[in-house]
This record gives structure tokens, C-alpha cells and sequence, in this order.
């Protein structure tokens, strides 16, 4: 059974509500028997997620201090859900809590836990089930005074959902009794000397990352035992290249998610440390969107081979039959060169402008390759194709728009030979394309094209983001001050809600950074979003 969208929400919901729950407690270091086990030996090993919440006192420190945490509370959603009646019932347990214990919260939650805790996930073992997974939070108070109250509290409140279970020095907090017995097994197999096969399989490296951190595994075969006709052929594929997936989420200067896709089990998730957190992908900060990466362009078409939907398959056949009718003698020469990796770079910039609103020279655009190893013979036929393909540009914005844009010819004097052309004022824009002996540029504004500023260094990662909200959202509100008062942009769009919305989210990251390296045993992804913390003090 290939686990569904549905469940895939599910299982993200019960994940979110463990993690929000953890990120009200502090947790202090404490001391415990060298006989009791790790947490990790108490998890069964038929589970599909296991997430750790590992120094979690420093963990929330740095949520409390941070600029993002800054933002979010400032968040429109956030305000309204705090003052909303679906926030109430959380403020009436808290206050119900604090009754009982005749304590703070936190102060109760910081004797209830330990500095770590684990949430573990997996698949429904019950057929009368009307759930589709199970799920448990396993964690160590760090007195029995806390286990105490937690009992009476639990007692008091006369509900069946969520279970508990006490054992020894541990809390389970689970959705039913059945993962709560299979955690208990674990329990007594270790009293007895055996060792799960889960704790041997994932055995946390405590020397690798040493910043307060989230991490997480989730085993991906254990959610695709079976596919069905009606899962995405993208998400079937997905599952049958990578076994398991790892994560670690942090707070830096902002947020930073570093994930790696094993195409195998791993023995030891110990591959992402603390030096991963740091990487800086360089770019002109004028520059909305930088990427950069390295692509092997029969790779592409052959993924796309593999994940097209049969109603599309007749219409993708033609278009590869359209492409080998255009390439011609040289199609065959073309293919080869495909087999080899094209490295690639796109820049996109944004034009603020006081003009009144309108198409005109709103976007930059330019996309470049840089051509492999090929033929001269080649060259010429890319050449020649892209020629038709702007005279075909013109003929079709005339048939459209009536427009008749000039088509002109790229002329450059010096070291580098350039040929190329572009369609004269296409809605403010140049669009066309220049060729030089080693590179292809595609862009919006070909007229102001210099084969000088081509971007040739080798990429440190096999793909490169750099993407600057803060750019865009004051691109938008630039815009918008030079809209007439009344008009019907004005009054639908730019006092709509979610435009509204749209604001504020550009406003959470000042700049997110990707990266990917494809590696023989793992795919490894880098995610950052940097708060500019200038912005969130002086607010």
C-alpha cells in the first residue's frame, strides 16, 4: 500500500501538533542510570517516521531570540489564530494545568521532560482501524515528582485519547494502545539484552551535530508496499528510488533544512553535521532569482519518459517526433551531445518603476548554457533553429497583437564573436538569443546583452538557488504606489487578503538559499532562509 496524499496529511498534521507541543516546553540537562536504554531502543521497528527533538532548551532559546520567530508572531494568520475561539481551548488547559500543579507551565514541562524526545510514526496495524497511522511521543521526565502529577492530571481528566503509559522511567503519550504495547515490547526486550533492530539501524551520531536541532528519518519503503493507478507517477517514482529519508531543521540567521535521500538503508544516519549548516551561494544582491546548476539533458528527457501520464504519452511522442524532424542530419550528433552534463545559469531581476502599471520592462530574464563538446556543424544548425524561432516570434505577434516588431541582428565588436538577434520592443521588452563559440543565451532584454558578463565558473553544487523575497515585495510595492487611486486594480487586487498575505510572507526571508549534489549512495539538499536581522530589531 503506497501511502496516499490523504495520509501523507495526516501524517504531517500528527507530526506538526507533537512538535508544536514540544516547542512550549524547556528542558533541562539531567543525569540517568547508565543501565536504562536510549530512547531510540524503545521504538519499533516497523516504524516509518522517527523524529528527535534533540537539545531542546537551546532549541527554544534560539526560537524565542530569533528574528524569524519575529516575523511569524507578526504573521496576519498568527494574530488572527491567537484571538481566534480555535485558540481558547489551549489557554483554558494551560490554566487548567497550572491549577493543578500549582506551577507555571513551564515549569511544570520542564520537569515533565528531558533535554530530548522522540515522535515516532507508522502505518496502522489494526484492519478495524478507522486511523491510518499510529503515532507516540517517548520521552524521560526528569523527575518522578513529574510523572506523579502527569498521572493525576491524566486521571482527572477522564479521557480515553490520548493513551498513556508509564513505564519505569518513561512517558509514552500515544494515539492507541497498540503502538503503546509495541513501545512496552521494546521496553522489556532490552531488559531481557536485546537489542532493537531499530536502534541499531538508526544510531544518532551525538559528536556530528552538536546545535540544538530537530531531526528526523522516515523509512520510505515502509509507506510503499504497493502502488495503485491513482498515485502520482512522480510520487511512485520518488518512492522507488530512495529508501530512506533524513532531515535536520535548525535556527542560524535563520532557518536551515538540510535533507539527504538515501537510495539505500543507512547502518549509521550520521551524515549531515553541523558544518553543513553553513554554505553561501554567491550572486549580485540586485538579482531577484540566481540559479545555477549542471544538467545532463537525456537525463531530463528520460525522467520525463518514465513520469508522463498515458493521455499525455501520444502528445509527448509527437513533440520528440516534431524536435527530430527540426534537428534533421544533425539530430543524431544532438543526442550524443545530450549524454554529456550542460552547465547552466539563469538570472532573473525585477524593474522598479514609478511608470503606471503595465507589461513594459517589468522583467529581466537570462538564461545561458554553456555548449559542450560538439561539431561546427552543429553550432550552425542551434544557430539557424533559433533564427526561425524569432522570425516565427515576430510573425506570431503580428498575426496576435498586431504589432510589427523590427527584427535585428546582434553586432559586437571584440576578442569574443557573437552572433544573434532580437525583436525590437515586444511590450517593452528586446526578447532573442545570442550564440557565441561556447555558450547560448536566451533573454528578455537582448539589446543590453554583454558576452563579457557570461557567468563560466564551475558550480560548487550540482544545482544553485538563490531566491530574494524581499526583492520582489518591494518590486510589488512600488507598483503599487504608482496605480491610480479607484482604479480596479487598486481596489480588487491590492486590498485583497491575500494580497495582504502575499506581503507579509516576502517579508518573513530576506534570501533562501538551495543546493543539491546527487551522489552515488544520496541526494543532498541544502535549505536556508536568512532573516535579516537589521529589519527585525528595529521593527
Amino acid at each position: 500500500m503506497i501511502i496516499s496524499h490523504r495520509v501523507c496529511a495526516r501524517i504531517l498534521s500528527v507530526a506538526c501538533v507533537f512538535v508544536i507541543a514540544a516547542f512550549v516546553t524547556v528542558v533541562p540537562r539531567s543525569a540517568h542510570a547508565k543501565e536504562a536504554p536510549d530512547l531510540i531502543e524503545l521504538v519499533p521497528e516497523d516504524v516509518g517516521v522517527i523524529v528527535e527533538v534533540n537539545d531542546f532548551a537551546g532549541l527554544l532559546n534560539d526560537v524565542e531570540t530569533s528574528g524569524l520567530w519575529h516575523k511569524v508572531k507578526g504573521f496576519p494568520v498568527v494574530r488572527q489564530w491567537l484571538s481566534s475561539e480555535k485558540f481558547r481551548p489551549l489557554s483554558r488547559l494551560k490554566g487548567a494545568i497550572e491549577r493543578e500543579t500549582g506551577q507555571p507551565l513551564r515549569e511544570f514541562l520542564s520537569e515533565l521532560a528531558s533535554e530530548r524526545f522522540l515522535v515516532v510514526i507508522r502505518p496502522s496495524t489494526t484492519e478495524t482501524s478507522e486511523n491510518a497511522i499510529e503515532a507516540a511521543m517517548i520521552l524521560r521526565p526528569a523527575s518522578e515528582k513529574s510523572i506523579e502529577t502527569l498521572l493525576l492530571l491524566h486521571n482527572s481528566s477522564q479521557r480515553t485519547q490520548p493513551v498513556f503509559g508509564f513505564l519505569n522511567e518513561y512517558v509514552v503519550v500515544a494515539t492507541d494502545q497498540t503502538i503503546l504495547d509495541a513501545i512496552t515490547l521494546c521496553l522489556e526486550n532490552h531488559q531481557r539484552g536485546v537489542t532493537s533492530k531499530t536502534a541499531r539501524a538508526v544510531s544518532w551520531s551525538k559528536s556530528s551535530f552538536d546545535l540544538p536541532n530537530i531531526r528526523a528519518i522516515i523509512h520510505l519503503d515502509t509507506w510503499s508496499h504497493d502502488t495503485t493507478e491513482q498515485d502520482d507517477e512522480f510520487f511512485k517514482l520518488f518512492l522507488q528510488s530512495f529508501q530512506q529519508l533524513e532531515m535536520v531543521a535548525t535556527l542560524d540567521t535563520g532557518l536551515t533544512l538540510l535533507v539527504s535521500l538515501h537510495k539505500s538503508h543507512q547502518e549509521s544516519v550520521d551524515s549531515l553535521t553541523s558544518q553543513d549548516v553553513t554554505h553561501s551561494v554567491t550572486g549580485s544582491p540586485t538579482v531577484m532569482l540566481s540559479v545555477r546548476g549542471m544538467t545532463c539533458p537525456a537525463d531530463v528527457v528520460s525522467l520525463i519518459d518514465r513520469v508522463v501520464e498515458e493521455k499525455d504519452r501520444q502528445e509527448w511522442e509527437n513533440f520528440r517526433l516534431l524536435g527530430k524532424m527540426i534537428w534533421g542530419e544533425d539530430h543524431a550528433e544532438l543526442l550524443k551531445a545530450w549524454e554529456q552534463p550542460w552547465r547552466w545559469s539563469l538570472a532573473v531581476t525585477l524593474t522598479a518603476s514609478t511608470k503606471e502599471i503595465g507589461p513594459q520592462n517589468l522583467l529581466d530574464a537570462t538564461w545561458t548554457v554553456l555548449l559542450p563538446e560538439m561539431s561546427a556543424k552543429l553550432k550552425e544548425r542551434i544557430d539557424r533553429v533559433a533564427t526561425s524561432t524569432v522570425n516565427m516570434a515576430a510573425v506570431s505577434a503580428y498575426t496576435e497583437r498586431k504589432m510589427t516588431p523590427e527584427v535585428k541582428l546582434m553586432v559586437q565588436e571584440g576578442a569574443t564573436q557573437v552572433t544573434g538577434m532580437w525583436l525590437e520592443s515586444i511590450l517593452g521588452m528586446t526578447p532573442g538569443y545570442a550564440m557565441t563559440d561556447n555558450s547560448f543565451t536566451v533573454a528578455t532584454l537582448m539589446s543590453q546583452f554583454d558576452a563579457a558578463k557570461i557567468d563560466t565558473r564551475e558550480p560548487a553544487h550540482d544545482f544553485e538557488m538563490v531566491f530574494r523575497p524581499k526583492l520582489v515585495r518591494a518590486f510589488l510595492v512600488s507598483r503599487s504606489d504608482s496605480v491610480k487611486p479607484g482604479s480596479r486594480m487598486k481596489e480588487d487586487v491590492m486590498k485583497s487578503h491575500e494580497y495582504r498575505v502575499l506581503l507579509s510572507l516576502l517579508d518573513i526571508f530576506a534570501e533562501i538559499q538551495l543546493t543539491t549534489d546527487d551522489e552515488p549512495t544520496r541526494v543532498r539538499m541544502a535549505l536556508s532562509g536568512r532573516v535579516d536581522s537589521t529589519e527585525s530589531k528595529s521593527e
